[in-house]
């Protein structure tokens, strides 16, 4: 993964609803977490000696630290990213048990959350498809997918 890729999701803290924000976590001294989300730049003003000095960081958004995940650095089968926490199905198979996108060992697996706990080396990648996660979709966790596995255009 190149470091361009390196990039976080959470759900922000004074969210109503749980929509994601993308970008770039920042943990504070204290323990808070917060992203700062993509596309937003910052005023870089000045660099003495290796220090970059910034007008400000503009929105900094916190995010509940339990819904946190890194970007994987692959794509499911209608190029969406994923990311850890996310739930997958085959793209191959009718029928799939729905997978959860762990970090493991130094490596990126699925996890079968149905009854076998099941866990692979598989990367994570265009043989599957995000059909939610584990936060806003905790419903389908140990569910077998009968829905439609194919490719979206």
């Amino acid at each position: 993964m190149r470091l361009e890729d390196i990039k976080f999701r959470g759900i922000p803290v004074k969210a109503k609803e749980y929509d994601f924000i993308e970008g770039d976590l920042i943990r504070t001294a204290e323990g808070r977490y917060f992203i700062f989300p993509e596309g937003f730049e910052l005023g870089l003003t000045n660099i003495v000696d290796g220090i970059a000095v910034y007008s400000g960081f503009g929105l900094l958004i916190e995010v509940r630290p339990e819904t946190i995940g890194q970007f994987t650095g692959y794509y499911d089968a209608n190029s969406k990213p994923i990311y850890e926490g996310d739930l997958i199905v085959s793209a191959i198979m009718k029928e799939s048990p729905i997978y959860q996108v762990i970090w493991s060992r130094n490596s990126w697996k699925i996890k079968d959350t149905c009854e076998w706990d099941f866990s692979t080396e598989a990367d994570p990648s265009e043989n599957y498809i995000v059909v939610g996660n584990i936060y806003q979709n905790p419903e389908l966790i140990g569910k077998i997918w009968y829905g439609s596995n194919k490719k979206t255009t």
